[in-house]
C-alpha cells in the first residue's frame, strides 16, 4: 500500500513538474536558436533609385537596425529599382528589398521561377501610376505621346514596367515615343530644361 502511494506521489508530481522542464527546454532551446538564425552579423538593404519613394524608407529601416545595441548592423545598396532589387535577393546580395508587384512577369519572364525562394513580409503603402506632361507641351491625351519625349523608368524599375503595361492600355509601343529611362532627379531636369515632355511615374500618394 505504501509502495502505491510513492508511484501515486511520484506520478503526480511528474505532471506537476512536466510543464515546468518542458518550459525550460523549450526557451533553452528557441534561445540558442534565436540567436544562430535571427542575429546574422549583417543585413543588407537594396534602397532603390536616388530621388525616388524605396530610397527613404530603406534608408529609415537601415537606421532603426543600426539604433539597436544588439542584434546584427544594417547596410543599404542602392539600385536601379524593383527588378534588380529582385535579382540582388535571389543572388543572395541582399537580404531586404522593395518590389513593386508586376515588374517581373512584365520585364523579366523568364526570370519568374529563380524567384521562387523570394518571399513577401509586408504590405507597405499604395503607388498609383502618374502620366505627368511638361506645362506647355500640348498634350491632353495619351495619343499624343507619339513621337514626344517620355519617361518610361530605368529599365529594370517597377516604373518602367508600369509604363509598358499602360502604353499597351492606350494601344502604344515604346517604339511610337522617343523614350527615356532616366531616374528622379534626371526626369525633374528633364521637365525643368524642356528635353523632356511626359513621364510615366509609379509613386506613393505622399
Amino acid at each position: 500500500m505504501m509502495r502505491k502511494q510513492w508511484v501515486r506521489i511520484t506520478v503526480i508530481a511528474g505532471l506537476i513538474l512536466l510543464p515546468i522542464i518542458i518550459g525550460a527546454v523549450y526557451r533553452k532551446s528557441a534561445h540558442a536558436l534565436y540567436k544562430r538564425f535571427v542575429y546574422p552579423k549583417e543585413i543588407s538593404v537594396a534602397t532603390g533609385p536616388d530621388g525616388g519613394r524605396y530610397r527613404p524608407i530603406s534608408d529609415r529601416l537601415v537606421a532603426e537596425i543600426n539604433r539597436s545595441s544588439i542584434g546584427p548592423r544594417a547596410t543599404s545598396r542602392p539600385s536601379d529599382g524593383s527588378l534588380e532589387n529582385l535579382r540582388l535577393l535571389r543572388d543572395r546580395r541582399v537580404d531586404f528589398a522593395l518590389y513593386q508587384p508586376g515588374t517581373s512577369e512584365t520585364l523579366a519572364p523568364d526570370e519568374v521561377a529563380s524567384f521562387s525562394e523570394i518571399t513577401f513580409v509586408a504590405n507597405l503603402y499604395s503607388q498609383p501610376a502618374h502620366l505627368v506632361v511638361r506645362r506647355g507641351s500640348g498634350i491632353t491625351s495619351p495619343a499624343e505621346l507619339r513621337e514626344r519625349p517620355v519617361q518610361l523608368g530605368m529599365v529594370d524599375s517597377g516604373d518602367y514596367a508600369m509604363s509598358l503595361m499602360l502604353l499597351e492600355h492606350f494601344g502604344l509601343r515604346e517604339s511610337d515615343l522617343e523614350a527615356r529611362h532616366l531616374d528622379y532627379r534626371q526626369t525633374r531636369e528633364g521637365f525643368e530644361d524642356g528635353t523632356l515632355d511626359a513621364a510615366i511615374l509609379t509613386l506613393g500618394v505622399q
